[in-house]
């Protein structure tokens, strides 16, 4: 699937518009055997449809800390699923579609945008959560919407496909990162050298998914194509199927025909607390 056919971007009817550290009892024979983490929500999505569980990650934290605020502000609160993709996305967050109607005179979300925080261990596997942003043409920074968000559904990938995505997004993506690093270590004179040597000396190896990201785009699917182009922040933990289930509403122009709106979202305690880093290895089913 194309990025530039099925875009994650802002726009009136074609909108994207889409502690815990809880473990498990130390065996009493092996005393010294780590403690299993286990995962815990941060929000509850109450929806006309049922209630989803997220986490939000600590590795993004402007996205996790702008979504928890405007949560407990009740910004989501009424506002209703704008754009629907059977086997891509869902998305929300759009003040513009609010209980059913929509009002075109409304801002389309709070005056700001966010720096995008892409991570190479957070990638567009089912059930993952990310931030919805203009297109490149307007926004060559990928900066991130300031409420706007999607859930992925997503299809299983073939090998071949992720091979492509690794080609056109993944090893850029790690080069420019290494630039980043080149650049700051020649105005720190830590470096002196073509950006070919710095690769070498830093033993630089093109990019490719890890097995554990392979095997979860492969069996559950995901839309990697959006890989290190939108900023991933949180994933479903419950409530994978009434994520399916709304991305399973008859559509007009991606505009679903039948109303599901987010309730109100449930800030839990827990939010709070630290927790295990995400690696894409526990989305819902």
């Amino acid at each position: 699937m194309s990025l530039a056919k099925t875009p994650i971007f802002l726009g009136f009817y074609s909108l994207i518009i889409i502690g815990l550290l809880s473990s498990c009892a130390s065996s009493p024979t092996t005393p010294e055997a780590e403690a299993v983490p286990q995962l815990s929500p941060d929000v509850i999505i109450h929806t006309d449809n049922g209630i989803i569980k997220i986490q939000l990650f600590d590795e993004t934290p402007l996205h996790k800390a702008n979504f928890l605020r405007l949560a407990r502000s009740g910004f989501f609160d009424s506002l209703s699923f704008n754009r629907i993709i059977r086997d891509f996305v869902i998305q929300t967050g759009d003040p513009r579609y609010d209980n059913g109607g929509i009002y075109p005179d409304r801002p389309s979300g709070p005056p700001y945008t966010l720096v995008p925080e892409f991570r190479e261990e957070l990638v567009h596997t089912r059930g993952m959560i990310g931030a919805a942003r203009e297109p490149d043409d307007k926004n060559p920074d990928k900066r991130s919407s300031s409420s706007q968000f999607y859930i992925v559904v997503g299809k299983p990938q073939s090998p071949e496909a992720l091979r492509m995505m690794e080609t056109e997004w993944g090893i850029p993506f790690r080069k420019g990162k290494f630039y980043e690093r080149f650049q700051q270590a020649l105005s720190d004179s830590s470096f002196a050298g073509s950006f070919t040597d710095f690769l070498k000396e830093e033993a630089y190896q093109d990019f490719r998914y890890p097995p554990e990201q392979v095997d979860l785009y492969l069996n559950q699917g995901g839309t990697p194509n959006l890989d290190f182009n939108y900023t991933i922040f949180g994933q479903v933990l419950e409530g994978m199927e009434v994520v399916q289930e709304i991305s399973e509403i008859p559509t007009r122009a991606e505009q679903p025909m039948d109303t599901v709106r987010v309730l109100r979202m449930e800030v839990l305690t827990q939010a709070f607390m630290a927790r295990p880093s995400p690696s894409n290895s526990t989305p819902a089913q």
